[in-house]
């Protein structure tokens, strides 16, 4: 579980506060800091987000933030000064109980971190919002990641295949932040198709 995670990170003494910081307060914008304090109990510890001069337990600020926190805390998302080695995330939807905006930001903590540590990342993810983070930042000139860094890797459904193509198809971003190709129907165009049928929807009633 990820509160396992948690206290297996702070009991290794290996947690750097300062890029925990940093990732939580410049990179995701989602609070001033982290505050981790022991309890009664001993070994336990307790983490506070430090929000407009105000302490919250984690455990009130929910589940999404809650499941990016063993990632935020892990040693090996500090920057390379501390002699960490660049590492292989594998991340299964991180995006999940996060709000669209903060999903979006995803794609800044993972380039924040590519390019502080060296890590890299296979991630499984149906966020709309964290892909077009994504060819914003490539298109961006602030930032340093490219095209060729990233690979798309789009799996239709076995029963929905399009004829002439295979399961598995591979999507790039040019240098201009544009998709090499099309996803299948029902993720880009989803929120399009939705907002049409309620055009008509309004307009046949009013006729």
């Amino acid at each position: 579980t990820e509160n396992d995670q948690i206290s297996k990170m702070l009991f290794s003494g290996g947690i750097k506060i300062d890029d925990a910081n940093e990732l939580i307060s410049s990179v995701l914008g989602i609070a001033d800091g982290i505050k981790i304090e022991p309890l009664d109990e001993g070994f336990l510890k307790k983490i506070l987000i430090i929000k407009n001069d105000k302490e919250y337990n984690l455990s009130d600020m929910g589940y999404g933030l809650t499941k990016l926190m063993p990632f935020i805390l892990n040693p090996d998302s500090s920057s390379p000064e501390y002699g960490l080695k660049p590492h292989i995330w594998l991340l299964s939807e991180p995006e999940a109980n996060l709000h669209p905006s903060l999903q979006s930001k995803l794609a800044d903590l993972f380039d924040h971190l590519m390019d502080n540590s060296g890590s890299m990342f296979i991630i499984e993810t149906h966020s709309e919002y964290l892909i077009r983070k994504l060819q914003y930042l490539v298109k961006q000139t602030s930032s340093k990641l490219q095209g060729k860094d990233i690979v798309i890797y789009y799996f239709y459904h076995p029963d929905k295949i399009p004829p002439g193509e295979n399961q598995i198809k591979k999507i790039e971003i040019d240098e201009v932040g544009n998709l090499t190709d099309n996803f299948g129907p029902g993720f880009y165009d989803e929120s399009s198709r939705i907002s049409l049928e309620l055009w008509n929807l309004n307009t046949s009633q009013k006729n």
